[in-house]
């Protein structure tokens, strides 16, 4: 596997602030001869407390939990299926925007994988 250190920053909407998530990824391969199947994980987490920047408008924000699951759909050689558990915790962020923001995540997670590619 790799692991790396990711920092991303978010400006969702009806919040001031600049959000700031830094956290440690790490990705493997599935291990079909252990059952697991094939295809990736990635799972990551927080490296960092929250805490204000000084000088900055960013509030650091905790990844709590992130784990991304992609196998290769059967039959379709060129699709694949993804499994996205992402757990934040950010004081500002009120529940209905946490929603949206997760979604928007989400779909900037594959767009970054895409691009990778």
């Amino acid at each position: 596997g790799e692991t790396k250190i990711i920092r991303s920053v978010n400006k969702p909407p009806l919040v001031r602030t600049t959000l700031e998530f830094v956290s440690i990824l790490h990705v493997r391969k599935l291990n079909p001869e252990e059952g697991e199947g094939n295809g990736y994980i990635a799972v990551g987490r927080s490296v960092t407390r929250p805490s204000k920047n000084s000088g900055k408008s960013r509030l650091r924000n905790e990844i709590l939990l992130n784990v991304h699951l992609m196998k290769p759909v059967e039959g379709f050689e060129d699709r694949t299926e993804m499994i996205n558990i992402n757990h934040f915790k950010s004081a500002l962020v009120p529940a209905m925007i946490a929603k949206q923001m997760g979604l928007s995540s989400a779909g900037s997670f594959i767009k970054d994988i895409r691009s990778a590619c």
